[in-house]
């Protein structure tokens, strides 16, 4: 049987209420020997603190709900990693719910969260846009607090931590252009989901200003999956195109796998330029440049958000925009 406060009031000769207020790190003026008793005994009876009961009492548990659209995405482990590990630095734990593209799944993960006592949520963005109406409502009727990363909501009261998009386009379009490409082909995001749309207006603007305009039928739609990366470029390969910009590096990798499908040499034929640097991008079979997102920082910040908020008991709308940088690697060369 589970080891209660009772349990330890039993072997240490104290009452209920002094265990509690020492276990539970309240207030107190009580003995720092009688403390380390307490201490030792919970340590010898295995006695494991029960969160939902404190939940109960405190309207809240030490806990970070993590929604996120798809933990086989590089990219969205990394951003968990980082989560994790800043949460422990304030005593947090994190519950992982891996949406798995399943939109409708971010509705029972906060249910789920809410009848746990869990209160304090951060959400990664989606690339079919999960962020409506419907969605803060709940937040609101559940008195949650929330921290949306790596998007940028201007018409909600919520915090947001994301990557300037637009900039990263743009980059992505000066240093293609600096290599001489003009004729280049887009593997973009869902063209409803707003960060595909912004890295695309950044990319067009950097094209524009050498006096290259982008047609629509170079720009094809996935959904940042390996495999879409590689049916749209199936596509795009059949073009008279020097360049290839993918919005992330899963699709790249994917338009890797295309074009050695087709013995299309990388970066001999085509230069490829994707969007995030995940962890393993330089271990592509060409190491890939990219537009890096500092996703560690930002997982950072999207903790600190929260955590600061609980702890002052007042959330204030932050939105905090971090700039890309560009990561050049074997993968783009000069005509």
């Amino acid at each position: 049987m589970r080891t209660t406060i009772r349990d330890i009031a039993e072997k240490t000769n104290l009452s209920i209420t002094t265990v509690s207020l020492v276990l539970n790190k309240k207030p107190n003026k009580i003995a720092k020997s009688t403390k380390d008793k307490i201490f030792k005994a919970a340590e010898e009876l295995n006695y494991i603190p029960n969160q939902v009961a404190r939940a109960m009492v405190r309207k809240s548990i030490n806990i970070i709900g993590l929604i996120l659209p798809d933990i086989q995405n590089t990219f969205f482990a990394d951003m968990a990693k980082g989560v994790e590990k800043e949460a422990r630095k304030y005593n947090y734990r994190t519950m992982l719910c891996d949406m798995d593209n399943d939109e409708q799944k971010i509705y029972q993960y906060l249910e789920m969260l809410y009848q746990n006592g869990v209160k304090n949520v951060i959400i990664g963005a989606s690339d079919e846009g999960n962020v409506n109406k419907t969605l803060f409502s709940m937040i609101k009727q559940f008195n949650m607090n929330a921290v949306f990363i790596d998007q940028f909501i201007e018409d909600e009261d919520v915090s947001c931590v994301s990557v300037n998009n637009e900039e990263g386009g743009y980059l992505a379009a000066k240093h293609l252009i600096e290599l001489g490409h003009k004729k280049i082909g887009c593997i973009a995001g869902n063209e409803y989901a707003k960060d595909s749309s912004e890295r695309l207006a950044g990319f067009k603007k950097g094209l524009k200003e050498s006096g290259i305009e982008l047609e629509d039928d170079m720009v094809v739609h996935g959904n940042y999956t390996l495999e879409s990366g590689s049916k749209c470029a199936e596509y795009l390969l059949k073009k008279d195109i020097t360049a290839i910009f993918a919005f992330n590096d899963m699709m790249a990798l994917g338009t890797m796998q295309a074009a050695r499908e087709k013995r299309i040499d990388i970066p001999g034929e085509i230069s490829l330029i994707g969007f995030d640097d995940i962890l393993f991008s330089k271990f592509f079979p060409v190491s890939l440049t990219t537009i890096s997102q500092p996703i560690l920082d930002m997982s950072k910040k999207a903790v600190k958000i929260l955590i600061e908020g609980v702890d002052k008991d007042i959330f204030q709308k932050e939105t905090v925009l971090f700039q890309p940088k560009i990561i050049i690697r074997e993968s783009t060369r000069k005509l």
